[in-house]
């Protein structure tokens, strides 16, 4: 009876493995043909026998059997003929979808199955093994840096994170230390890189636990103030804030050219002190003077103006320089790159007209805030740290905390002395009078951010034109 039904072939090259499972499928058909023959012997043997009710029960039982092992007969015959069709005759949707074979789904499950599908995790294990490892972050290809060699993005965010998983700590599982980049009284400041996204950032930390402290208070006071004025090229750009560990860490922009004060102690220490000319002044007083104006139309005073909390952002483009004093444009000797400068840490942040505040400071803080207990405008005490900061740049002098030297500069007389002294010789006269009338003792007579941004810039656009005029008759003189 087994020629009356064929075995389709259902591989194409027969192996050891085919050839054992054949040798099963065809054990079990031969046991399900002997079934059914046993079957119809016993049904001559049932009609012999007296229609007793033990006889007729058995007889009930045994027709269930019978039934029960044709049903699966022709099921087997079934599947068989619909495999066979389906490798004659063209692909079409088949009504009976064969039952695949699955590991352990039933008793009769080749060995040698067991033994290739064993095998096939131990290599899939082994290469699992040999892939590279889970970098610490992932490579970025967007940023300038790498978009030369585009690095391919071989890691998933989800295996970041998994390589972190038992990291309870927010900033040691997102975030890769790189150096610390700034310290104070109030935390540390660290240059870090997202692993996710592989770019940097700067994070803030506090140095002690700051719950229930006096400098919480002053930590949340910088967080709500980074959340409103993060929307200017000239302000630090503001990312999150978080709480771990009873410590506050801020997450903000990377300044890639550290902060003004880094830079004036560098030239300090170099074999000759070399000051800032009058482009690096011009350009810092224009644009903290953008990032001063847009606070103060908050209706805000930063409080904490000085070269430490002025950050620069190199942009790796160079710039022409500007001679003031004659109206020219003249091109550097040599290539240096194009820094915008931009205020950070906001930590003294307060309305411009609160009389209980907390000064920063004390070398660039101005009189009246220091010793004023009546409504003031806080605003005019940042003009002048800004001018005092310009004053330091351009003269590389150390400025003090107290005593004669300090009430000097903040004198009546100081920014006449200022004007006329040998400090001006590389600032030029126009410059000198901006920054002189910046450290005005008087608040009054001081100009305001928008009025000196207006100011420096209205003098750069004038230059720029007449600039643009010599190089036309230059032009029309060549092509004559």
């Amino acid at each position: 009876m087994n020629g009356d039904f064929p075995k389709p072939d259902l591989f194409e090259k027969r192996g050891s493995f085919e050839a054992d499972f054949e040798m099963i499928q065809s054990s079990e058909e031969e046991e399900i043909i002997s079934s059914h023959d046993s079957g119809m012997e016993m049904e001559a043997i049932e009609r012999s026998l007296p229609r007793s009710p033990l006889n007729l029960l058995r007889n009930a039982e045994i027709k269930a059997r019978r039934k029960s092992r044709t049903k699966l007969f022709e099921e087997e015959i079934c599947e068989n003929a619909t495999v066979a069709d389906s490798e004659s005759s063209p692909p079409q949707s088949p009504k009976r979808v064969p039952k695949r074979l699955s590991l352990f789904d039933s008793p009769h499950t080749p060995r040698s199955l067991v033994r290739r599908l064993s095998v096939g995790k131990e290599n899939s294990r082994m290469r699992r093994n040999m892939r590279s490892p889970v970098p610490e972050a992932i490579t970025n290809p967007f940023t300038p840096t790498n978009r030369n060699f585009r690095p391919a993005l071989s890691h998933s965010a989800r295996q970041i994170r998994q390589s972190r998983a038992d990291i309870q700590s927010r900033y040691k599982s997102d975030f890769l230390e790189v150096a610390k980049i700034g310290t104070g009284d109030f935390g540390e400041v660290f240059k870090v890189q997202n692993r996710l996204d592989g770019c940097f950032y700067a994070i803030k930390k506090t140095k002690n636990p700051i719950i229930g402290s006096r400098t919480e208070s002053k930590a949340i006071r910088e967080v709500c103030a980074h959340a409103v004025l993060d929307k200017h090229d000239n302000v630090v750009r503001y990312y999150s804030a978080w709480s771990e560990g009873d410590r506050m860490f801020i997450q903000s922009e990377f300044c890639n050219g550290g902060s003004l004060g880094d830079e004036i102690t560098k030239r300090r220490l170099s074999s000759h002190v070399v000051t800032f000319d009058e482009q690096a002044v011009f350009n810092l007083l224009r644009d903290t003077a953008s990032g001063l104006a847009y606070i103060h139309k908050q209706k805000l005073a930063h409080m904490d103006i000085k070269p430490a909390n002025i950050l620069r952002a190199l942009s790796g483009k160079s710039y022409a320089h500007f001679n003031f004093e004659n109206n020219q444009r003249t091109s550097p000797h040599s290539t240096e790159d194009a820094i915008s400068y931009k205020i950070g840490d906001l930590g003294h942040v307060t309305p411009f007209d609160e009389t209980r505040y907390e000064e920063g400071d004390c070398r660039y803080a101005a009189k009246e805030v220091i010793q004023s207990n009546s409504c003031i405008d806080l605003r005019m005490g940042d003009i002048f740290s800004l001018g005092l900061s310009a004053f330091e740049v351009s003269t590389m002098k150390v400025l003090p905390k107290n005593g004669s030297e300090w009430h000097h500069i903040r004198s009546a007389a100081f920014p006449q002395h200022f004007r006329m002294s040998n400090w001006t010789h590389q600032l030029g006269e126009r410059l000198a009078e901006v920054i002189s009338r910046m450290l005005s003792d008087d608040p009054v007579q001081r100009p305001s951010a928008e009025q000196l941004f207006v100011e420096l810039e209205m003098k750069e656009v004038e230059m720029l034109r007449r600039q643009v005029l010599i190089e036309k008759n230059t032009s029309k003189l060549l092509t004559r």
